[in-house]
């Protein structure tokens, strides 16, 4: 989702608000494109790319806040395609 998301703020900067952004699977049997329901971040008084731009704003501060502490995911299914999933053993 987060690929989509900045797949659609890209377009929005290059002037392309109306555009929805989708993966097409290529090497899938069916390739339907993958679309995300972006909604949740426009709101009446924001629009998407202001919405967007405070979203990153509060990840990017939780990411390099000292206090905030890096924890594994509690999700074990994606680690079976991390890369680093020997370093923290899981």
């Amino acid at each position: 989702m987060r690929q989509l998301w900045l797949y659609r703020l890209m377009l929005a900067q290059l002037g392309y608000p109306a555009a929805q952004a989708a993966i097409v699977p290529l090497r899938s049997p069916d390739p339907t494109p993958l679309e995300a329901d972006l909604s949740f971040l426009t709101t009446d008084e924001l629009s998407f790319e202001q919405s967007s731009h405070e979203a990153m704003r509060r990840l990017v501060d939780r990411m390099l806040a000292p206090k905030e502490h890096i924890r594994k995911t509690d999700d074990l299914d994606v680690c079976q395609w991390c890369s680093y999933k020997g370093i923290c053993a899981r």
